[in-house]
C-alpha cells in the first residue's frame, strides 16, 4: 500500500510538473479519498492548489495535514502562501514555527526561512527584528519571494524604513 501511495504522489507531480494541474488535483483528491489521515496527500493538494494561486484552499489543506503531523517543511509552505495573500502576522507564525522545529539541521534550509521571515517583517516595519534574520543569511543568498531578491535587497528596504 506504502508503494502505491508514493507511486500515485510522484504521477500527481508530474501531472503538475508537465502542466496539468487539473488532473494532478484530480488524483489528489482520489488519494485523500483512500488515505484521508496521510498529512503527505493533504501537502499535495495545498501544493498544487498554490500553483494555481488559489492560496486560500491550499491553507486549509497544509493545515489539516499540519495537524495531522506537523513537519517544519508544512509550517514554511503555508507561511509562503499566508504571504501570498498579504496574512504577514500568520506568515510570521509559521516561519517562526518552522525555524523552531527544523530538524534537517540544513543551513540552508534555516537561510530560506531566515530570508522569508525577514522579508515579512520588513512588510510590517520592523526593521529590528528584519535585521536580526538578515544578519542570519549568507552574503550571496538570493531566492523567489515576490520577485528574485538578495540579502542586499533585504538590507536596502530596512534603510528605508
Amino acid at each position: 500500500m506504502k508503494q502505491q501511495l508514493e507511486d500515485a504522489i510522484s504521477k500527481a507531480r508530474e501531472l503538475s510538473r508537465v502542466g496539468n494541474k487539473d488532473a494532478a488535483i484530480s488524483l489528489a483528491n482520489e488519494l485523500l479519498e483512500q488515505y484521508p489521515l496521510e498529512a503527505r496527500v493533504w501537502f499535495l493538494r495545498g501544493s498544487l492548489y498554490s500553483l494555481k494561486k488559489d492560496y486560500l484552499a491550499a491553507i486549509k489543506d497544509i493545515t489539516e495535514a499540519i495537524c495531522i503531523h506537523p513537519e517544519s517543511h508544512f509550517f514554511f509552505n503555508r507561511g509562503c502562501y499566508y504571504f501570498s495573500i498579504r496574512q504577514y502576522t500568520s506568515a510570521i507564525e509559521d516561519f517562526k514555527q518552522a525555524l523552531s522545529m527544523d530538524n534537517y539541521n540544513d543551513e540552508s534550509y534555516r537561510q530560506y526561512l531566515f530570508f522569508w521571515r525577514a522579508e515579512t517583517l520588513i512588510k510590517l516595519n520592523k526593521k529590528q527584528e528584519a535585521l536580526l534574520d538578515i544578519a542570519c543569511i549568507g552574503e550571496d543568498f538570493k531566492t523567489w519571494t515576490f520577485a528574485l531578491r538578495s540579502k542586499s535587497d533585504l538590507i536596502a528596504d530596512c534603510e528605508k524604513l
